[in-house]
């Protein structure tokens, strides 16, 4: 999976997050108004249908963000800018996740920055595979 590290955020101070990140910004707050009125009685169906297809996209969005980090964590980039000097610490801070999740994504993000465990990226991308497996399956390689 390739990543485009291209800043595409405006060169102006204070004028807001590039344009993926507000139609993301934008599609998760009309997803939220959907839910905001409850579950009509006979539509729990499609709701869990739709919130599993959310799901789907909130893996592939934390997937897609795990190599880049690894990146800029070899590179030294990621003490510089992010202030933290790991993978584990910075998604434990920034991200708010616990530290054992933290430690199972920190080994996946630097499996897939290293191409160690190809089958699994292609897993994740297809679907067969969520990043919560993938991640145990990067910290059992890591145990290795």
């Amino acid at each position: 999976m390739a990543n485009d590290t291209t800043d595409h955020a405006h060169s102006a101070p204070g004028t807001g997050p590039d344009p993926a990140v507000s139609a993301l910004m934008a599609a998760v707050a009309v997803f939220i108004q959907t839910l905001s009125g409850g579950v009509p009685f006979g539509t729990a169906g499609t709701v869990l249908e739709r919130m599993k297809a959310v799901r789907e996209q909130i893996d592939k969005l934390t997937f897609s963000m795990l190599a880049p980090l690894a990146q800029m964590e070899v590179s030294g980039e990621f003490l510089a800018e992010g202030g933290e000097k790991t993978v584990k610490a910075y998604v434990t801070h920034a991200w708010g996740i616990g530290p054992n999740e933290a430690e199972r994504l920190m080994y996946l993000a630097r499996n897939l920055h290293h191409g160690t465990i190809p089958e699994t990226g292609r897993a994740i991308d297809a679907g067969t595979l969520t990043v919560g497996e993938a991640a145990a399956v990067a910290a059992g390689v890591e145990r290795e």
